[in-house]
């Protein structure tokens, strides 16, 4: 019964229930176990029995190419020219600030083929052959977010249908957008600032200038009051006067929470007539 049933068991089951069962010499339980297993002994043999489907090896197929799409080459070069007279100035202007040199944005990096076939961390933005899929031109489409050029205007549609087109013909580039040679990739903690940039005032060191005193000015409380008043003057401008206490309490509470007082909060600040009504207010409001 078992042989009878041991087509259409597993071969390790049928090994185990064999062996264990009748405890066969090793050399009847192999002939057993190839019985089952429907191997031809003559697959078996030392001799060179390449016919037997059980161990016959697949000739190699020689002599054979991946087929070339014949439309290959023309449509490459019709990508390199819309890229040289449209895409290459749009990348250029447009994106290359952000995605490009110093500054990658998003880890997209448009300044080589290589590193734009790559992608970001939004995985590839181009598809070769594939415009209208491709991220990019569902981002300057704004049909993808983030909109591109960030906070700028929308791409006019011929310049897309450009994009699209060069994407379609495989996105080639004739050269890099930046030219290494002439790309400065000094570190900028090491970089040298020219003489006619020293006299940006940033660059300034720092210093401590007194503030300006003008026998006129009755309106300064403390000295930077008092920088306020001089260029206040130098424009022919007057500074406007002190706001009354509701006025002042609702500014208080603007500036520092972002909410107006409560009539409650007004009227409390109001009957407090202490010199330090609005220094304990400020303390109040930022505890």
């Amino acid at each position: 019964m078992l042989l009878a049933m041991g087509s259409r068991l597993p071969v390790n089951f049928r090994c185990t229930a064999i062996a264990g069962r009748h405890r066969l010499p090793m050399v009847k339980l192999f002939l057993v176990i190839v019985f089952l297993s429907g191997i031809p002994l003559g697959s078996l043999s030392a001799g060179d029995n390449t016919n037997s489907p059980a161990v016959a090896a697949k000739p190699a197929e020689t002599g054979k190419s991946a087929a070339v799409d014949p439309e290959h080459g023309p449509r490459f070069a019709r990508g390199l020219k819309t890229f040289k007279e449209h895409v290459r100035a749009v990348l250029t202007q447009e994106c290359l600030m952000c995605h490009g040199g110093d500054t990658v944005e998003s880890g997209f990096n448009l300044s080589t083929r290589e590193a734009m076939l790559k992608g970001g961390v939004n995985g590839p933005a181009i598809k070769p052959g594939a415009g209208s899929e491709s991220l990019l031109i569902k981002l300057v489409t704004h049909s993808a977010e983030p909109a591109m050029p960030l906070d700028a205007s929308k791409l006019a549609p011929e310049v897309v249908t450009h994009l699209k087109q060069w994407i379609d013909d495989g996105a080639p580039y004739d050269r890099p957008l930046i030219d290494e040679a002439s790309t400065d990739r000094t570190p900028w903690t090491e970089r040298e600032i020219v003489d006619d940039a020293k006299t940006y005032w940033a660059f300034q060191p720092l210093q401590v200038i007194p503030p300006p005193i003008a026998a006129e000015d009755h309106w300064s409380r403390s000295g930077v009051d008092r920088f306020v008043w001089a260029k206040l003057k130098e424009q022919g401008l007057t500074p406007n006067g002190d706001a009354d206490r509701q006025r002042l309490v609702r500014r208080l509470y603007f500036n520092l929470l972002g909410l107006p007082p409560t009539p409650a909060e007004v009227t409390a600040f109001l009957a407090d007539d202490s010199p330090d009504a609005v220094e304990k207010l400020v303390d109040q409001l930022l505890d």
